[in-house]
């Protein structure tokens, strides 16, 4: 019952669940009843409740006038149902509400960060119908399209014609095509009409990656959702990324290149000596032991004297090629410095040209001395400038000039100096190509040593009758330790340094070299320098100013290496009579015999002086200046099958390497095919002499059929012990 207020707690906590009737207390007694206005004897507690939640009591007051029997209950259970449900109805759409508000805020605060990251993120966004019109599109989107945003989106389509480059259009067309057509993603790269910026070089097209994201509704694209990133510098980054490897790459094979070239070069030269200074050392045992008339002494001591004129001549060649590695060492290092001083441009192409007099004799070559008009027209006697780097060019391109013409039938060599007072690279005629320059160099000019007189060009072109180049082989000249072709070297000798000097001193006196060239036309190689025009000085006291100038030259010979080979002589050292004598007999007394040998060997004084040993331990030598020189021997020998044994004895053949015509290792190889194919009636031992002696050299010599390998320098001795370790005797 109704009573105190703990009894009330218990009522209302024993009607949570159902309907509980109870006396009314003394609480109602100032009630207003309703109906028979009659008091209630009795009040039922009506829970309202939904899903296991309370929210409150119905209090009702029972007719006093019926019992409280089975009816009344079931009615009080009646009315709590219903009276829940009602109740219920009004929470949920209360709650629904607050609900719905909720989502709505939540998605108005979702879509401003997405909207928030969509402006700012370094994407471009966009999204389109199956059209391709444009729905919406973030900032970023026509910053990568270079227009002005737009909120008017019906007007935009797909970029195609207006900002991609036309080569690209086709890919995404393609692209579009196939992401409204499947239900993948699909990725695309494209370059658009505006350029990039790169931290480094010119500016280049702008690259785009785009993905294109079908937006599917019930297994149906409804819309197509596209990102636009730029993605220039990656592009690059990854070709410079892809170019320095490839130089590196490249440069590591230049200069290994570079490193057999100079091997080559200087081992050739010491395998001379090393074999002359042998046979100096044994002279006076030779003379001892065979009792020599004082005819025989005299003509050893003659031998000697040759033998040692040889060796300065090929220790000369040595120093040449050191010069040059030094003088590159100097360029790298920024330590070449210029020292002007008044020269004549006559005096400069005349010395030149006289400093390689008897290389230009001994070729044949008819050279000329011409003077362009403009020395005349502008009145220039004496200019300021580095008569010494000016020469170290102009021996380099003569040098050039003579050992590409000397094997021609018609050999001519033109050079000719001007002037001018602009820079002249326009001055000599369409063709022409100039070699890049790597660096902006300062006007030498300026410095306080070169005066203040009038700013002008000397130019000079060295023209030739050679056999001249291809534009491919044009594109490698200037380059470090790189000639025209890979077979230069092979063909006309050289390092293939001289013309990246000439380039970078060119450079240095801020002038430029080019060269106009066609095969079977010959070449035009032309440079020029910067300098100032000084009046006619007065001839030093202590020598002419003819003597200044040669002396100058002189120096520039001695610091400069003009790609040259043991043919082209300095101009004091002469050619050693050992390349026409003394005499050797051809073939010795067959019973005195050792061995029988093929020396096939291109370098005249290397072929002369290892016959010459060779003979002398009594072996019969045949000499051959190629590969096919030696093959057509060899069908000669008595191992040729068709000579049915008649041909001269061979027991063995040494092999230079790198020959012009055939090389040795081509030869080599076809003497190999040749025994295989029975041509020959036994094997034949293959000894090469290379002055190429890096493993891997080695090794290709021997995968190409050769048996063993001596390197340069050697001496004979050597030789034959490997020969008789080959031979077995």
């Amino acid at each position: 019952r109704w009573g105190s207020e703990e009894e009330t707690y218990s009522l209302l906590r024993n009607a949570a669940i159902d309907p509980v009737t109870c006396p009314r207390g003394p609480d109602f007694d100032n009630i207003q009843w309703q109906g028979f206005e009659e008091p209630s004897q009795h009040i039922c507690t009506v829970p309202i409740s939904n899903a296991g939640r309370l929210y409150g009591y119905l209090m009702v007051g029972a007719n006093p006038r019926r019992p409280i029997d089975d009816d009344h209950e079931q009615f009080m259970r009646d009315l709590a149902t219903q009276t829940s449900s009602t109740m219920a109805f009004f929470v949920s759409m209360e709650e629904s509400r607050k609900r719905q508000n909720s989502l709505e805020n939540q998605l108005a605060a979702s879509e401003r960060h997405i909207r928030y990251m969509a402006d700012h993120l370094d994407v471009g966004l966009e999204h389109l119908n199956l059209d391709g019109k444009v729905i919406w599109a973030n900032e970023h989107y026509f910053s990568l399209i270079g227009q002005e945003p737009t909120t008017d989106f019906q007007t935009l389509r797909l970029p195609f014609k207006s900002h991609v480059l036309e080569e690209d259009q086709p890919k995404i067309l393609a692209a579009w095509e196939a992401v409204v057509k499947g239900t993948s993603t699909n990725t695309t790269e494209f370059r658009m009409k505006k350029l990039w910026t790169p931290p480094s070089g010119p500016p280049i097209d702008a690259t785009v990656l785009l993905s294109a994201i079908p937006y599917v509704e019930d297994g149906e694209i409804k819309s197509v959702v596209a990102c636009m990133t730029e993605v220039s510098r990656l592009k690059w980054a990854e070709a410079w990324q892809a170019r320095a490897a490839y130089e590196a790459q490249e440069a590591k094979r230049q200069q290994s290149e570079f490193t057999d070239a100079i091997s080559h070069e200087v081992r050739n030269p010491l395998s001379a000596m090393l074999q002359l200074a042998n046979g100096v050392s044994g002279c006076l045992e030779d003379i001892t032991e065979e009792d020599a008339s004082p005819e025989e002494c005299l003509q050893i001591i003659q031998d000697n004297i040759e033998a040692a004129k040889t060796i300065i001549f090929c220790a000369n060649h040595q120093k040449k090629i050191v010069d040059d590695v030094l003088i590159l060492s100097k360029m790298d290092f920024m330590l070449l410095t210029l020292s002007p001083s008044p020269s004549r441009p006559l005096d400069l192409a005349q010395n030149a040209v006289k400093m390689l007099h008897a290389t230009i004799s001994e070729a044949k070559i008819d050279l000329k001395v011409e003077e362009d008009e403009s020395i005349t027209k502008l009145g220039l006697s004496w200019v300021l400038c580095d008569p010494l780097r000016v020469a170290q060019i102009l021996i380099n391109l003569l040098s050039n000039a003579i050992k590409f013409t000397r094997q021609e039938s018609r050999r001519c060599v033109t050079v000719c100096y001007g002037a001018s007072i602009e820079e002249p690279s326009n001055s000599f005629g369409e063709g022409f190509a100039w070699a890049s320059s790597k660096h902006e160099q300062e006007d030498v000019t300026n410095g306080e040593e070169w005066g203040d007189g009038e700013q002008v060009y000397l130019t000079f072109c060295v023209k030739d009758t050679g056999p001249g180049m291809t534009e491919e082989e044009r594109s490698r000249l200037f380059s470090r330790f790189q000639q025209a072709s890979p077979k230069t070297s092979i063909k006309y000798g050289g390092t293939g340094l001289g013309l990246f000097i000439s380039h970078t001193l060119t450079e240095k006196q801020n002038g430029k070299m080019g060269v106009i060239s066609k095969p079977g036309q010959g070449s035009t190689f032309a440079f020029f320098v910067k300098g100032r025009r000084v009046p006619v000085p007065p001839t030093p006291s202590s020598e002419s100013t003819q003597e200044f100038v040669f002396r100058q030259l002189k120096a520039a010979q001695e610091n400069v290496t003009p790609d040259a080979t043991v043919s082209e002589k300095p101009k004091k050292v002469q050619r050693p009579n050992i390349l026409s004598g003394p005499k050797i007999p051809q073939y010795l007394d067959p019973s005195d015999v050792v061995y029988h040998i093929l020396l096939v060997e291109d370098n005249i004084i290397n072929q002369r002086i290892m016959r010459a040993q060779l003979i002398k331990a009594k072996c019969n030598v045949y000499v051959a200046n190629h590969g096919l020189e030696a093959l057509d021997n060899l069908r000669r020998s008595d191992i040729w099958e068709e000579t049915n044994g008649t041909g001269h004895k061979l027991d063995v053949i040494l092999m230079d390497v790198e020959m012009p015509i055939m090389d040795g290792l081509s030869a080599c190889r076809e003497i190999r095919s040749l025994e295989k194919a029975g041509k020959l009636t036994r094997h034949i031992e293959i000894i090469a002499i290379t002055a190429n002696v890096r493993q891997a050299q080695v090794d290709r010599a021997l995968d190409a059929g050769i048996d063993e390998v001596m390197s340069k320098p050697f001496v004979v001795p050597q030789l034959l012990t490997m020969i008789k370790s080959r031979l077995g005797r």
